[in-house]
Order: structure tokens, then sequence, then C-alpha cells
């Protein structure tokens, strides 16, 4: 048979070239589609006046993922991919939130792309704060470089994306490095840092745990405290930079502890240079670099040669934030806040962790269960484990003496950003311990349901009782009612255990609102307003009087107001008030927690009975200031004492 007429065999068959690429391509099929999704939804996140759909991009992504998974390739980029798509999807819905310190952390960006360095007068004036005196310490700069760094490649993309747009005849922004492309290009990079922060934060998981365990820890991590918030809400703060760069560092920190070769403790090093560069309260992570630097010099696995690479990687990536600090205050190293901004004695360790005002447990309750498995890892993994707590205290000692303790506008413990990988660390703990008591013990959780439900029982029990609740009970305020339960009987057990200072961390937790702190300002209880949240009991609802103030009964014998006080001191306060008309004349004794600490004589016209509220009959947290009247009258089928108007404290 002619050769012409022979069937060609398998190895002699030669594929044409789009068939060849084709071949080639399908074992990345999932990787390439991942990233055409991710590629889709960050143009969408990015220009927002292109109006592009970004629900393909995540379907795209999240489709490569399922194809890789069904194909059981272990492919981590498609994984990711998904991932980002759907955070950057997010963004594209969202706009750009400038608020708290997002402007400070950007303007390193238009300053440099217009060539201004760190005089950041224009930026910040471009950002609607014109009015910064040019000797302000925010003009000058109080934050790190680290997260502008971070974003520095997607702010230039969107300045490339923009001058194309112009080049192509697309005006639709201007060039200035402040349209909208270049104030959501800072999403895009906290985005992608964040989802490396979390696979390496997997990593770290399953070097201890499975893959179940390792998935509900991190997706905790993801989803359970105040990270997406900073992703997606507030994407221009430091904070998804800080958790991702804490990530990373610990991922390395496993490596080196794992083989600990030089380039990997170099590697530490420079992910701990990273991370103090964009936190720099994050000093305290070098606690866990001290701890297995300690460990293993002690064993011999290193020499003097790997904590010499490690500082010299770490010095190394810091050094931008060194050169800034001496450009802006002519000094290598500052405060740029002052000496003053942090008290090192800490007089709000306490609050950043269990305060209602944004403290770390009481707003991220998974923190305590993280908290509580790095305690029962110390006997297994004593070295993280014990570093890691320390890293933790160390944390909220500096949180603690903050000069704004409690983060400003913030969304929860956001300077808590740098332990959450170890946190996270910690709850795979108590995750793995709970399914095991759960394996051994099958009615355990059953048990656990069952006795959450009774005690609901009890307490709609209590409140119906007490006439909260005779007919319909909406949920909202059932709940609202089972808080203030639940409220008052920790305070009466911490109180029955340590007095006054045991009622006042449990104020702390369930409440957190201070006179002159973070709430009532000036002192005002407006008694016949319609905000009773300062009114204890005694009191009848609002009312009015045609031509005088508006007031409620103070029920006879006595009616109170709540003064909750950081710390106590002494108060000349004022109580507008006036007599029923048949009564005439009224004695009121004032009782500051019981103790009669004045008094004072009404009248019938309303007139103003000044008293003072002595330090010493005060305590920390929650105040019961009450009235305490001679006589009282009937009227609208109640025994009142006074109409009163107002409390006016100092």
């Amino acid at each position: 048979m002619p050769d012409v007429l022979r069937p060609m065999t398998a190895p002699a068959m030669a594929a044409s070239p789009p068939e060849a690429l084709l071949r080639r391509a399908w074992p990345r099929g999932p990787r390439i589609l991942a990233i055409l999704g991710v590629a889709w939804a960050a143009v969408a996140a990015l220009d927002p006046a292109l109006a592009l759909p970004a629900w393909p991009a995540v379907a795209m992504a999240v489709g490569a993922a399922i194809w890789a998974r069904r194909r059981r390739q272990a492919d981590p980029v498609a994984f990711a991919g998904a991932l980002l798509s759907v955070v950057y999807a997010i963004d594209a819905q969202v706009t750009p939130n400038l608020g708290a310190d997002s402007r400070s952390y950007f303007v390193f960006l238009p300053s440099a792309l217009r060539g201004h360095g760190v005089d950041f007068g224009e930026a910040f004036a471009e950002l609607g704060m014109r009015d910064l005196p040019a000797d302000s310490w925010i003009r000058r700069g109080t934050h790190p470089v680290g997260p502008a760094i971070v974003w520095s490649p997607f702010y230039l993309l969107a300045h490339l994306y923009v001058l194309a747009g112009r080049a192509l005849g697309r005006g639709a922004y201007a060039a200035d490095g402040f349209a909208a492309p270049y104030l959501r290009a800072p999403a895009l990079g906290t985005g992608l840092a964040v989802v490396a922060g979390l696979l390496a934060l997997w990593s770290v998981l399953r070097t201890r745990h499975d893959r179940g365990v390792a998935l509900v820890a991190a997706a905790a991590m993801a989803l359970g405290t105040s990270l997406p918030y900073y992703v997606v809400v507030q994407p221009m703060m430091a904070h998804g930079v800080v958790f991702a760069a804490a990530a990373l560092m610990l991922w390395a920190w496993v490596a080196a502890e794992r083989e600990p070769t030089r380039a990997r403790w170099a590697l530490l090093g420079g992910l701990f240079g990273l991370l103090v560069l964009v936190r720099w309260q994050a000093l305290v992570a070098g606690v866990l670099v001290a701890a297995l630097a300690a460990r293993d010099r002690r064993r011999h696995r290193i020499q003097a040669a790997h904590l010499v690479a490690c500082l010299l990687a770490a010095l190394a990536v810091f050094a931008p934030q060194l050169a800034v600090w001496k450009a802006q205050h002519g000094r290598w190293i500052t405060m740029p806040q002052g000496a003053g901004y942090v008290d090192w004695t800490s007089p709000h360790f306490v609050d950043v962790l269990v305060s209602a005002d944004r403290g770390l447990f009481s707003w991220t309750p998974l923190a305590l269960l993280g908290v509580l498995g790095l305690v029962l890892g110390l006997r297994r993994d004593g070295l993280l484990a014990g570093a890691g707590l320390a890293v933790v205290a160390l944390s909220a000692w500096v949180n603690g003496g903050v000069r704004d303790w409690a983060g400003g506008d913030a969304f929860g413990a956001r300077r808590f950003d740098l332990v959450l990988p170890l946190l996270a660390v910690g709850l795979a703990r108590v995750v793995e311990a709970t399914a095991r008591a759960a394996a051994r013990r099958p009615l355990l959780l059953p048990a656990g349901l069952v006795a959450a439900l009774v005690a609901w029982n009890l307490g709609l029990l209590r409140l119906h009782a007490r006439g909260t609740f005779t007919e319909a009970a909406p949920l909202e305020d059932v709940a609202a009612g089972q808080a203030a339960l639940l409220r008052r009987g920790t305070a009466r057990v911490l109180g029955g255990l340590v007095g006054a200072r045991g009622r006042d961390l449990a104020y702390r937790f369930f409440v957190g609102q201070y006179f002159y702190v973070n709430a009532n300002l000036g002192g005002t209880i407006a008694v016949g307003g319609d905000d009773a949240r300062w009114l204890g009991e005694g009191w009848s609802s609002p009312r009015w009087h045609e031509g005088g103030p508006r007031f409620r009964w103070a029920l006879y014998p006595m009616a109170c107001v709540v003064v909750p006080l950081a710390s106590p001191f002494t108060l000349r306060a004022v109580l507008t008030a006036r007599v029923p008309r048949r009564l005439e004349t009224q004695e009121l004794a004032v009782l500051a927690n019981g103790t009669t600490v004045g008094g004072g004589r009404l009248g019938p016209d309303w007139s103003d009975v000044p008293f003072t509220l002595p330090a010493a009959a005060l305590v920390a947290g929650e105040n019961q200031v009450c009235f305490q009247f001679s006589r009282g009258w009937g009227e609208e089928g109640q025994q009142v004492g006074a109409q009163v108007s107002r409390v006016q404290l100092p």
C-alpha cells in the first residue's frame, strides 16, 4: 500500500495549531476561567460608569472552582479566583467610604502621582479637607505608608485605565488621581491581600487540623469578625491589609518552625517587616519571632546567621517608613500623633476587651473562643499558643493606652486586626475539641440547644410576670427584655462576688455608655422628653400642660434617674420641678446609690432645686440617683409626688 494511503498512527498524527493550543490549555482551563472572572469583576468594581454587571464574573470564577473540584484538581488559583471575584463583585455595588482614617492612608498615592511627595495639603483639599491648618498633625501625615505601598500597583493600573480610556476617546474620568477608578483601586488591593491572607491562614491551620476544622476556622475569621467591614465598606482603611500581612507572617513562622533554613528565616523577617510597615503597633508580633528564635537557638536548630538574615530582611522591608518619617518629621523614628497619644499604663486595657463600646469580646464573641483555644493549646502546641496569647495581651495593652481607645468611627475592635490569624488558630482547636466531644457524647449538642430554649422560656415567663408583656410579645422587644434580664442577673452575680467593680464590669460589657465620654456629653436628662434611656423606676409617660414645659409625673414615694460614669467625681446638679397645686409644698430627699446626699423643697411654680452628688457616694458604672418625696397625691389614678421636667448635671 502506498504510504500516502496508509493510516497514520497516533504518534505520527500532528494536531493543527488551534487544536494543539486547546489541548495544552485544557488542563489549565479552570485557572484561565477564574482569572477571566476576576478580571471582569475588577473592571466592574473599578469603573462604575461602565455599568458592567458583576454576576457573570462570579459565575465564571465560581464555575472554574467547581470545574477544578470535579476534575479532582487542587488548584488554589481557581479557588482564590472564586473568592476574589465575589469580593470584587460586592465592591462593584458599594461606593467607597472615605470616613474615619481612610483619607490619611490614601493621600500617599495621589501625592506621589502628582509629584508632591509627602506634602499632603493639596491631596487633603481634593478629598474635602480644605480647612486643615498648615501645621496640622493630620496634614503632616500620621499613618503608615505600608497600605499605600500595597495598593500602589492597583492605583497605577487605575491610572493607566483612565489614560487608555481618554486616548480611546472615552473621557468619563479625569486623570487627576481622585476620580472614581483611583478611589476604588485600593479596594482591589485590599481584596487581593485578604484572599491571599485567608489562603495562608488555611495552610497554617491544615498543618495542625483536618480540612473541615480548618475551613470552619478560616471562614469564621473571614465572616465573623470586623474583617468583612474593612474589606467591603471601608477598604481604604489598613485593617484588611494588616490581617493579610499577619496571616502571611504566621505562615512563614510555621514554615520556619518546621524547616529552619536561612531562606525561610529571611522570609519570616521580611513578612514581619511588612506587618510593622502596615501597622506600627504590630511590633508586638515580634514576640512570635523572638520565641521561635530562643527555642531553636537553645536546640541548636539555627545559627546566628539565620537571625541576622531575619533582622536585615525586616529592616529592608520597613525602610520606606523610616524614610517617610525622616521626610515628614525630620526624625527616623517618631510618634506622629505626639508623645501623649499613648498612655503606656494602659488605663483602658479592660475596656478594649470587654466594653460594649467596641470591645473585642463584646463585638466579636468568636475572639473569646479563639483566646480559649489558645489556652487549651498550651499543652500540645505550647510555643505558638503561648506566644500567641502574649501577642493578644500586648495588643490589648497598647490599644488600651491609645487616646481614642474605642477606635473612633470604627466597626468593632478594629485595632486587633493583627491577632485575627492567631485567634483562628485557637478557634480551630475549640472547633476540633467540640467535634470530638459531640462524637463521644452525641446528646451534648441537643441538650445545649434545649437548655437555651428553656432559658428563653423562663426569661419570657419572668417578663410576663412583671407585666412587660401581657398580650402580643414582639420578638425584638422580647429579645431586648431578655438581654436586660441577663445584664441585671450578671450584675447581681458579679456584684455579689467583687462588689461595685463587678457591677461596673457587667455594665461595661452589656451597655458601655458613660456620661461625658460617649453618651449625653452635655449632662442633660430631659425627663419630659420621649427618650427614657436615663430614667429608672417611678415615672409616668410624658405629659404636657399648656403654658409649661413637657414633664413626667414623679411617682410617690420615689423616682430615679440613671447616671453612668466612667469614674466617680463630684457633680453639682439641678432638678427642674414643681408640686401638684393641691400640695402647695413638697419636701424631697436626694439619694445616690441609696445614700442620702441632699434635699430641697418644691413649690407650686416651676423652679430649679440645686443639689450635689459627692464623688464618695458615686461609683464607676451605673449610679441610681433617686428623688424621695415626703407626700403623695392622687392624680390620674396614681400617687404622684411632683412634676419633673429636667435633671441638669454639669
